[in-house]
């Protein structure tokens, strides 16, 4: 026995409907295309109809936006131009056209003048009055304006039912469009001028200040004459001064370097004067004093005497003779006398040498300061020539410009005069950028109808209702179907389908027993292929007792069970099935065994099993009729009882296929479904709807047993294209095999 599955949570509802668009053009093809011939009929009918009693006449007017044009409405000598620009521009014309200015301007002529147009006009007269804003509203509604695609042109047409009303509607729209352009453009080229005129006085004014100026500027620097003397002056002087300020640089250069060694002297010196051992005297003091002639004078004697000692040497005078000794006391005093001579004029020289650098470096201080303040005062000079020469040169420019500008000013002047000259002419032929291309002309042929136009419309019409009828009757229709129906519902599987039986090209006599009446038939292959998942599944959750649960009367859960059990036996299978309808039996007729004694009296406890069972003519299958009628109790299908015939039933048989009474009108499958391993809904194509299903699948799935799934009984080819194909395919082969 199969363990209890656990209950799993209500499914949630029916998923929305999906449609099959080739499934429906072959469903209702010739429906559709009835309808096709009928809207080309009506398309035809009406337009003869309408070209009769309402033809609609549009003349049109043509006009060419150029290119952005200056402010005097010449045309730029490049012909590129921003295309978006134009683009937007004729946009802006086209909604102008059209404007509630243009209509009241066209309403007032119309008011004013009655010959213009006078049937469109005399819809519109109340008591002899021509109501004006009534006609706006209704002209709004029949012109009409727009670019036309890939050009530069923008059509303005005018729509009513007299050709020659039209084209009168047309040409006064044109005219006063042209005259609302033109006023427009005479307003702005007002204003231009007039501010024209405001930047020509502000130049003028510009000149004469800064004319003023430029002369305050050249008197400052003390020049006269012209402007031109005036800078060649200050250029003169400034080059001047520019060169003796280089005169200058290059001497305060010098004095500074002079200034700079005298300095470093004057260092050295005192750096000897405070040496420690005395005065440390330069070598260029020494050289000084050894040059003196007291000094020299001083040095010669000495010579003198040592001469004299050497010529008493020579004699051979010894140093103890009086005459040797008397020299060499003259020596001594020679000497003592250069050294003290010597170090006088040291100290002399020394000292004067200090106060030379001392004076020099006062002097050079002096001459630098000097050189500095005239450098400073020629730097200032150059600086102010400069800038004088500058601002004078600036005005002038600045003068030249506002002349230039000025004179820019007074040409546009003359030519936006002369262009308002030539603007106040007639704008019949077209105003500023617009130009009338095609001016409007009474229509021949009417715009509306046109053939072409009313059969494609009156074939979409017609085939659109019929089309919107059909889709709606498809999507408002919840009947199952198809398989796909079933797909819709959430989590429910479909388990198989068995084709209607007049679709089996053998036309069994009996569906009940179409598995063994003809086993190589569509219906007996279409058991087979459902037969093979079911028994995969049982193998492998190991379940024997499996319930069919119809879902309304009708739905064909006993043929189900039938044909199943000839294909289990078939499969060499003990199969039992069990007639648990309590309330509508039939597998006694189907079987051709006695109804009773059976179920009802197993359930009631006064017959066994196995005295009941009934074995038929087909191998491997037995039979287990509803009973006796004074023994159906509904409530022993929950009770211990049925618990312990399905037990007893799994212990010998291989599968156990049960057949209860319609979910629809009994709770009987419910109550099985808690006894079996396995349950099975199925339900009839074109009979269940999908909440149906999905309500007794709900119900199914929270019992005790797996829900398996949904077999769709009696499916016919036209729910399904493929279905013909498939039964045709396996009629041929099987066919073909036999």
């Amino acid at each position: 026995m199969a363990a209890p599955r656990p209950s799993s949570g209500s499914g949630g509802g029916v998923g929305s409907a999906t449609i099959d668009p080739i499934r429906l053009l072959k469903k209702y093809k010739w429906l559709l295309g009835a309808s096709l011939v009928a809207g080309a009929v009506l398309g035809v009918g009406s337009h003869l109809v309408l070209k009769r009693v309402y033809p609609i006449f549009t003349p049109t007017v043509l006009f060419q936006i150029e290119p952005p044009r200056d402010r005097f409405g010449q045309l730029p000598e490049s012909r590129d131009f921003n295309e978006e620009e134009l683009k937007r521009t004729m946009q802006t014309e086209a909604a102008t056209m059209t404007s509630d200015a243009v209509l009241q301007r066209v309403c007032d002529r119309l008011n004013r003048n009655a010959s213009l147009a006078p049937n469109w006009r005399r819809r519109f007269e109340e008591n002899g009055q021509f109501q004006v804003q009534d006609a706006v509203i209704e002209l709004e509604k029949i012109v009409s304006a727009g670019p036309v695609a890939n050009t530069w042109l923008v059509q303005l047409s005018a729509s009513y039912t007299d050709p020659t009303d039209a084209t009168a509607l047309a040409e006064l729209m044109r005219r006063e469009y042209l005259a609302l352009r033109q006023a427009r453009e005479q307003n702005i080229n007002s204003e231009i001028k007039a501010q024209l005129d405001a930047q020509l006085q502000g130049q003028n004014d510009r000149i004469a200040g800064l004319q003023r100026d430029r002369d305050a500027a050249i008197a400052g620097v003390g020049e006269t004459g012209s402007s031109t003397e005036a800078l060649q002056s200050i250029d003169g002087r400034y080059n001047e001064a520019a060169q003796t300020q280089q005169i200058v640089s290059a001497q305060l250069q010098e004095a500074r370097q002079t200034l700079e060694i005298m300095r470093v002297q004057q260092a050295q010196y005192q750096a000897a004067k405070e040496a420690p051992g005395g005065i440390n005297y330069p070598d260029q003091v020494r050289a000084i004093v050894e040059a003196n002639p007291i000094v020299a004078q001083a040095r010669q004697l000495i010579d003198a005497i040592q001469t004299e000692i050497r010529v008493l040497q020579e004699r051979r005078v010894g140093e103890a003779h009086p005459e040797m000794r008397n020299l060499r006391d003259r020596l001594r005093a020679a000497e003592q006398n250069l050294t003290d001579v010597r170090e006088r004029e040291l100290l002399t020289t020394f000292n004067g040498q200090m106060d030379q650098i001392q004076s020099g470096i006062a002097s050079l201080d002096g001459a630098v300061e000097k050189l500095e303040a005239q450098r400073d005062d020629l730097a200032r000079r150059l600086q102010d020539l400069l800038t004088s020469s500058r601002k004078i040169n600036d005005m002038e420019i600045q003068i030249s410009r506002l002349i230039e500008s000025r004179n820019e000013t007074q040409t546009d002047l003359e030519n936006l005069e002369a262009f308002i000259r030539q603007a106040t002419r007639s704008p019949d032929q077209g105003v500023g950028r617009v130009r009338v291309v095609q001016s409007e002309r009474k229509p021949d042929e009417p715009s509306f109808p046109k053939l072409r136009l009313m059969v494609p419309a009156g074939v979409v019409i017609v085939v659109g209702l019929v089309g919107g009828v059909i889709f709606l009757r498809e999507v408002l229709d919840q009947r199952v179907k198809s398989p796909q129906d079933i797909g819709l519902i959430p989590r429910t599987r479909v388990l198989g389908i068995v084709p209607h039986a007049g679709e089996d090209p053998t036309s069994p006599k009996k569906v009940e027993t179409a598995f063994r009446d003809n086993a190589r038939g569509v219906i007996a292959e279409y058991f087979r292929q459902i037969r093979s998942p079911l028994v995969k599944r049982m193998e492998q959750t190991g379940a024997k007792a499996v319930l069919f649960a119809g879902g309304m009367p009708g739905s064909g859960a006993t043929s189900m069970v039938s044909n199943m059990g000839y294909a289990m036996a078939a499969l060499e299978k003990r199969t039992l099935v069990i007639d648990a309808n309590l309330r509508r039996p039939a597998m006694h007729k189907v079987f051709g065994v006695p109804e009773g004694p059976g179920l009802s009296e197993v359930l009631a406890g006064k017959a066994s099993l196995d005295e009941v069972v009934h074995q038929t003519s087909t191998p491997n299958l037995s039979v287990l009729t509803v009973g006796g009628a004074e023994e159906r109790v509904y409530e022993r299908l929950a009770t211990p009882a049925m618990t312990a015939l399905l037990g007893e039933a799994r212990e010998k048989y291989d599968a156990i296929l049960l057949d209860v009474a319609p979910a629809m009108v009994a709770g009987d499958a419910v109550a099985l479904a808690g006894q079996t391993d396995a349950s099975i809904l199925v339900v009839r194509a074109m009979g269940e709807k999908r909440g149906l299903v999905a309500r007794l699948r709900n119900e199914l799935t929270e019992a005790r047993s797996e829900f398996l799934g949904v077999l769709v009984n009696a499916v016919r080819s036209a729910a399904g294209g493929y279905i013909r194909r498939n039964i045709k395919e396996t009629h041929g082969y099987q066919a073909a095999k036999s």
